[in-house]
């Protein structure tokens, strides 16, 4: 059923798909681009993703022990990095792809993976002291449920650490965005990998909520101490929101 959604949609459609159906669009998409999915996203934000990775957790705190769960974790990425950073830290990484997940299992035997919505995350409440999620927003079958879900598996206390592609300040950065995306893009990663796919990734980005409606919906939801620092000139953010105790 899923490989028939995403093969049946339009990459326009398939960003405006909610729910099940939008789930199994995504699933679909990232097996299919998952092998080449590192390589392909240095070259085509030439580098800038792990720029903003970089700048997002450079001044990350975590206590010995401290559990941590990366949420739509693609290979792994986030949880290796944690791994190297962090002595005795508990990661959990969860994604809707079972070949993400194949990934990232295979690069990484010291975190815990599994397959699991976002808006149905299969861990009770308060268990993390740290909840990220990295370039996956716009990916999500409902923002309002998935920002409340992982806000949930929190600890009173805990952070939510949310990183992802915005369309940029003012008229320019949007512009030269989508030229990018539109125009360049698709040729780069056509002889390489699912065409398609980066179609629908870079629909994604414009049809992003802002940065500050995500921060809006973080307070709305109970998080204290909402920030946002911008990357890039706006074509990225992150936004970090502490759960009230």
């Amino acid at each position: 059923m899923s490989g028939s959604i995403y093969h049946s949609m339009r990459p326009e459609d398939g960003v405006q798909l909610k729910g099940d159906q939008k789930t199994a669009f995504v699933s679909t998409m990232f097996d299919r681009i998952a092998r080449r999915y590192d390589a392909m996203n240095l070259i085509i934000s030439l580098g800038q993703t792990s720029y903003w990775r970089w700048r997002a957790f450079r001044g990350l705190q975590l206590p010995e022990g401290a559990a941590v769960l990366d949420v739509g974790t693609g290979p792994g990425n986030i949880p290796r990095m944690l791994h190297g950073r962090f002595r005795g830290v508990q990661v959990e990484g969860m994604d809707v792809s079972p070949g993400m997940l194949e990934l990232a299992r295979k690069a990484d035997s010291q975190s815990r993976y599994f397959e699991g919505s976002v808006t149905a995350i299969p861990r009770p409440d308060h268990q993390y002291d740290l909840v990220t999620t990295i370039l996956t927003l716009r990916n999500f079958p409902d923002l309002d449920l998935s920002l409340a879900e992982m806000i949930r598996v929190l600890k009173p206390g805990g952070r939510l650490m949310i990183l992802d592609a915005f369309n940029g300040d003012g008229v320019v950065m949007p512009l030269l965005r989508r030229a990018w995306m539109r125009g360049v893009v698709p040729l780069l990663t056509a002889p390489f990998t699912d065409r398609k796919a980066y179609e629908y990734l870079a629909e994604s980005i414009e049809k992003q909520v802002s940065v500050e409606d995500v921060a809006a919906r973080l307070r709305g939801l109970g998080c204290s101490r909402v920030e946002i620092t911008a990357y890039s000139f706006g074509s990225a953010a992150l936004v970090v929101g502490v759960k009230g105790k």
